[in-house]
């Protein structure tokens, strides 16, 4: 294995690490969201806003994180391809 390989795979793992923990916590985000508690009480403000800030830095986070296919980069590249 040389150094550039190596390299190249601690990104992807560490891509990988970072793209599952933010599914993960937005996934725990929105069933926050969408069920709000089962004993009656009202989620203030201060919380929605903490959620919301939540849920747009993991969205961010996503976008960054994972891969795109190289299927959209021959698209946004006009007439220029790939392949």
């Amino acid at each position: 294995m040389t150094a550039k390989s190596a390299f190249v795979y601690g990104l992807l793992t560490t891509s990988l690490i970072f793209a599952l923990w933010h599914i993960n916590a937005l996934g725990f985000v929105l069933i926050d969201t969408w069920f709000p508690g089962t004993s009656g009480e009202t989620v203030d403000e201060y919380a929605m806003d903490y959620m919301r800030r939540q849920m747009r830095w993991s969205i961010a986070m996503l976008v960054v994180a994972l891969p795109q296919d190289e299927g959209d980069a021959v698209l946004c590249q006009g007439t220029r391809h790939l392949r």
